[in-house]
């Protein structure tokens, strides 16, 4: 099977625009794990760790083992950011309010920076 100049330009084309995008959504996952260790306050306080900044969690769930789930949907859309959905999970230990575990889902969960 011959591949023509045009196909052959066009694949290389879509492998190197979804290059650019997995390192934005590594660079979200990234920043998000980086929340670890960090209480609320902190995070809406901190520039560069800013994943709670003025946001609101649309839900919080209790948790089995005492923590509370923080849930953030439509997590860009509280600052008019539009885009794809994305929404944050993080896991808050009860006592001191320290992100424990941090999680993301959506095909909006990446950073442009």
């Amino acid at each position: 099977m011959k591949f023509n100049k045009l196909s052959l330009f066009a694949i290389i084309m879509l492998g190197a625009c979804s290059l650019p995008m997995h390192k934005m959504r590594e660079a979200f996952s990234e920043s998000l794990q980086n929340t670890i260790g960090w209480t609320l306050d902190e995070l809406k306080c901190h520039s560069s760790r800013a994943f709670v900044g003025s946001r609101k969690p649309t839900q919080v769930r209790s948790l089995p083992n005492g923590n509370t789930l923080h849930i953030y949907n439509d997590y860009w859309a509280q600052y008019g950011i539009e885009r794809e959905p994305c929404t944050v999970f993080l896991e808050i230990e009860s006592k001191e309010m320290r992100v424990v575990n941090a999680s993301s889902k959506g095909e909006g969960c990446y950073r442009a920076y």
